[in-house]
């Protein structure tokens, strides 16, 4: 890496040859995402350890986004990175040797954190993870992973609609002194509808 950063800092204006750039570019992805996943190691690291106390954070995450002065959204998709990696230790090591990129990880630490339904599926299926991360690019193993999960789980998520009719009340009661009738209640649309 350090070696890329030099060649880098020594560019001038078009001191760069067609030969090079493929090495340059390569050398400088593979470094990031060594760097990425360290980043996301030691927040797991800080996470076990409960140094994040120390300071009065409530957790690795918040002294993240805080020491690191990061956006809550970057601090917490490291936070879903490291957690995914825990149970993942191929995708782990891969990640950590430069071999699959920042995106893949947090394309797949997305659907482990938020889709319990298929997390035992994937920790079962990441050799194939690994194949399509080296192998296709970004848009081609997206859309592949994407394919796996829904058909991984295929009920789909718990509609929102769902929800609602789990948690419809209706109660009604009459007003003893002046015997009016109250209904209060909470319906779905469709029995709302009606």
């Amino acid at each position: 890496l350090a070696v890329v950063l030099d060649r880098v800092s020594a560019l001038a204006g078009g001191d760069l040859w067609d030969h090079e750039t493929r090495d340059l570019l390569t050398g400088l992805e593979v470094g990031a995402r060594r760097i990425d996943a360290a980043r996301v190691t030691v927040l797991g690291q800080v996470q076990r350890s409960g140094l994040h106390h120390v300071d009065g954070h409530a957790s690795a995450k918040v002294m993240v986004r805080h020491v690191c002065r990061l956006s809550g959204s970057e601090a917490l998709r490291r936070e879903r990175q490291e957690m995914a990696l825990r149970d993942l230790p191929l995708v782990a090591d891969a990640y950590r040797a430069g071999a699959i990129g920042t995106e893949q990880v947090d394309l797949v630490a997305k659907i482990y954190v938020l889709n319990d339904r298929v997390r035992e599926a994937l920790v079962e299926f990441q050799a194939g993870l690994l194949v399509l991360a080296t192998e296709c690019d970004y848009p081609v193993f997206e859309k592949a992973v994407r394919r796996w999960e829904s058909f991984a789980d295929q009920d789909g998520p718990e509609p929102k609609a769902d929800r609602a009719h789990k948690n419809r009340s209706l109660s009604l009661s009459q007003d003893p002194e002046t015997l009016a009738w109250k209904i209060k209640g909470s319906l779905d649309s469709l029995q709302g509808a009606k």
